[in-house]
């Protein structure tokens, strides 16, 4: 169940690249956005209800946090940049993203070093 709906989310979220929009009405897009959104919770409660049963696994998933973590920043720095360089302008939804993810990075870290 952990690798079949990351795979769902990833085939979902590529239909919004299609080159045919036009076939994606808008109902059909907005029907793929409402199954995303339910995928990602879906896929957060088992992120959270997922067991580790020795070091091996913790360190695994550690791995994977920091390592998806990293990506989506920097990720999302280079969207930035992208289109300061193109456009001459940056979304702000990207910015808040950022910050978002780095502040709720930053509280839980000391959150668990605090509390747990």
């Amino acid at each position: 169940m952990l690798y079949v709906i990351p795979i769902i989310i990833i085939i979902l979220a590529l239909l919004f690249l299609t080159p045919l929009k036009v076939q994606l009405p808008f109902v059909v897009q907005c029907s793929l956005i409402g199954g995303l959104l339910l995928l990602v919770a879906l896929y957060g409660v088992t992120l959270f209800k997922e067991q580790v049963r020795d070091e091996r696994e913790a360190s695994i998933r550690a791995l994977a946090h920091r390592i998806s973590y990293l990506v989506g920043i920097g990720g999302l720095v280079l969207i930035m940049g992208y289109r300061l360089l193109t456009t001459g302008h940056v979304y702000p939804e990207t910015v808040l993203l950022l910050v978002l993810l780095v502040s709720v990075k930053a509280a839980v870290h000391w959150y668990g070093e605090r509390y747990l």
